[in-house]
């Protein structure tokens, strides 16, 4: 099956083409993220005996880490509008029959 009668596909395989590079680029962006988090523990334990002493270093350390998820938090709130906006819309990956859109519909009641 190819084209409009495929399952999940609203078009034809021309009409989404670009979703590929987009993929791959977040794909991208998120294993360079994962280096950079990764990274980050190096220094993390690297510095840790230097701040604090044997009795502290586990308090210290968890807060450190939860400052860290403290501080994403509002960063990730701040893009949650960004999920329902018209562009999300337009370019969501999963859009077929029975698939439900951020607005609660499915593609087989429009």
């Amino acid at each position: 099956m190819r084209g409009k009668d495929a399952p999940g596909m609203d078009g034809a395989p021309e009409e989404r083409r670009g979703e590929r590079p987009r993929a791959v680029g977040g794909m991208a962006l998120h294993m360079l993220a994962q280096f950079g988090y990764v990274g980050s523990l190096v220094f993390h334990n690297a510095f840790l005996p230097m701040l604090s002493g044997a009795e502290e270093r586990d308090r210290v350390s968890a807060l450190g880490t939860g400052l860290g998820y403290a501080a994403g938090v509002p960063l990730a709130l701040w893009r949650v509008p960004e999920l329902n906006s018209a562009r999300a819309r337009e370019t969501r990956v999963a859009s077929g029959p029975g698939v439900p859109d951020p607005g609660g519909r499915c593609s087989a009641d429009r």
